[in-house]
């Protein structure tokens, strides 16, 4: 929740968006964080690219991203959330870009993430 002289007024154009979003005085952004043991508050992702598993888990794609990005054969890594008509929920979906030079297979990477 947020609210300061430097946040938009609303919606332009849209009054339902602007008064679900500005409910009560305050910007809600929707978007996760966490509070650490001084109080202070940290966003984890956008709400717009956190995915939901079948639990109803919040998984930051941000998060396996920097893991990801932190193999040394990674260059770059995207994660998007997929949906299979089997399953509840999405699955984490990554898309790597190895370092030219580097070799590293999927299942490779998939250990790698599993290990964090």
């Amino acid at each position: 929740m947020l609210r300061g002289n430097t946040l938009m007024s609303g919606y332009l154009k849209n009054i339902q968006s602007t008064q679900v979003a500005f409910g009560r005085g305050w910007y809600g952004t929707g978007d996760p964080g966490v509070r650490d043991p001084d109080g202070y508050v940290g966003l984890k992702d956008r709400e717009a690219v956190t995915i939901f598993n079948g639990e109803g888990d919040a998984i930051s794609t941000l998060e396996i991203e920097a893991v990801l990005a932190s193999h040394p054969a990674v260059q770059a890594a995207a994660v998007v959330g997929r949906t299979e008509e089997d399953r509840v929920g999405e699955t984490p979906c990554a898309f790597v870009k190895l370092k030219e030079g580097c070799s590293a297979s999927g299942q490779e990477i998939i250990e790698f993430g599993e290990s964090y």
